[in-house]
């Protein structure tokens, strides 16, 4: 089971929302997937017992308020699975184009993301590693 939530303020992830992960992962939930609509580019690692990653998609169009989003990043997930048990979570960078067209990036020539994305799961133990087009979430040993 996926659990899916929308959360963060800015650029901080509020001890509350990593709760609700935890919740949904004793309630069941075999991957916990969070989504925002303001930051450029986030990942939220919670640390939750079976898998933690993250999903959103890159737009341009007027969000919150009638705010443009900008040259905004997101996320698209990759669950690999072996019969019932989940095998790997990985993701790949997405942007969009003057045609708001969403493509995947080259996590090595997006180096500001990548930075920014590593820093928030360090703090958690989660690690990446870029392979193609996609980056490998692991758990630091």
């Amino acid at each position: 089971m996926v659990a899916s939530h929308h959360w963060g303020l800015a650029e901080d992830v509020l001890d509350y929302q990593v709760e609700i992960a935890h919740a949904a992962i004793d309630a069941g939930a075999d991957v916990v997937m969070a989504t925002d609509r303001t930051t450029r580019a986030r990942s939220r690692c919670t640390g939750a017992s079976r898998s933690s990653t993250a999903s959103a998609a890159s737009r341009s169009t007027p969000g919150t308020a009638g705010r443009a989003h900008g040259d905004w990043v997101g996320m698209l997930a990759r669950l690999a699975f072996d019969d019932a048990t989940l095998a790997e979570v990985a993701f790949s960078l997405v942007r969009h184009n003057e045609r708001n067209e969403t493509y995947v990036c080259d996590p090595r020539h997006d180096k500001d993301a990548v930075e920014q994305i590593v820093r928030r799961c360090d703090r958690l133990g989660t690690t990446l590693t870029i392979s193609g087009s996609q980056l490998i979430v692991g758990t630091a040993s």
